[in-house]
């Protein structure tokens, strides 16, 4: 089962990996866009780590880490702020006031997160985008757990999918590995929802 406590750990992850590839980032992004996605990323997860360290994580739901998730993208003028804030609230919806949730709605919330980056996002064209990632991910996930996999088996296999059948090395906190990654076929969206898949495969593994 995956608590909120868990869930909190998982942003701090993300809070890892987007700062030590923020420069990365807003390179991938000045290629095609304004330059600043790396920063974007970097300045909310940043916040959430601050917001979530004040929370007791025996008194909110999984949902509400995605609600306030929602909240702190929600507060950002950029496209991908946009993006992220429209799919963690449909993952949080997708929760309800569930304590704990399985492996499957886990899955179940991250369906609905790609469904907003699908709809919202702007198709990729030469390199792989958000939308692209997250649905090589995903579907790797669920096919996965269908198998039997545990949860942490599952998110390794997703993110060797969403990687092109790539084994990326553990990287964050855990490991005390530097999580540099190597993005190239990625854009920046496509990069930074790669970042995250990494950093939910080595907190539950």
């Amino acid at each position: 089962m995956i608590r909120s406590l868990d869930l909190i750990e998982m942003f701090s992850e993300i809070a890892v990996a987007m700062s030590e590839n923020r420069e990365r980032l807003c390179q991938l992004d000045g290629e095609d866009g304004d330059g600043d996605h790396g920063m974007t990323m970097t300045y909310v997860f940043t916040i959430l780590e601050d917001t979530f360290s004040a929370l007791d994580p025996a008194r909110t739901t999984p949902a509400e880490i995605f609600d306030i998730t929602a909240e702190a993208f929600l507060k950002i003028d950029a496209k991908s702020a946009e993006l992220y804030a429209s799919g963690f609230r449909r993952a949080g919806t997708t929760l309800m006031r569930r304590r704990q949730v399985t492996p499957e709605q886990f899955g179940k919330a991250l369906v609905a997160m790609g469904s907003s980056f699908k709809e919202k996002g702007t198709p990729g064209v030469s390199r792989l985008n958000v939308a692209d990632v997250w649905q090589l991910g995903v579907n790797a996930y669920l096919d996965s757990l269908e198998q039997g996999l545990t949860l942490s088996e599952a998110l390794d296999t997703a993110l060797t999918a969403a990687n092109g059948g790539h084994v990326m090395a553990d990287a964050g906190r855990k490991s005390g590995a530097v999580n540099q990654a190597d993005f190239t076929g990625y854009d920046a969206g496509g990069a930074s929802a790669l970042l995250i898949f990494r950093a939910m495969r080595d907190t539950f593994s």
